[in-house]
């Protein structure tokens, strides 16, 4: 059984590490929504102190580790927004921006 994945520091931060060395002008993301990406697809390898040392599961932490891997801003990222539900886009937006 394949483990459902949701957005990712990890994953996403790798994907915004390919976009600056393609030296991309923009790198559009979603909100990373837990962490542990590489340990539960069992690719990679990783430290584990990357997920028990170096980052939380607060979501800002998450959005650090992503700018971090876009080397520090080199890139810039748009977050994407995610898909609407509705009555709760608002109260996703403020979630998101905060």
């Amino acid at each position: 059984m394949v483990p459902t994945i949701m957005p990712l520091p990890t994953l996403t931060g790798q994907a915004n590490h390919i976009g600056v060395t393609i030296k991309a002008d923009i790198v559009k993301q979603k909100l990373p929504s837990n962490n542990g990406g590489f340990k539960a697809i069992g690719f990679g390898k990783t430290n584990e102190r990357m997920y028990s040392e170096l980052t939380t599961d607060h979501p800002i932490d998450l959005c650090r580790y992503q700018v971090a891997n876009g080397y520090m801003g080199r890139v810039g990222l748009i977050n994407s927004g995610g898909e609407s539900h509705g009555e709760s886009d608002l109260h996703d937006a403020v979630v998101t921006a905060v």
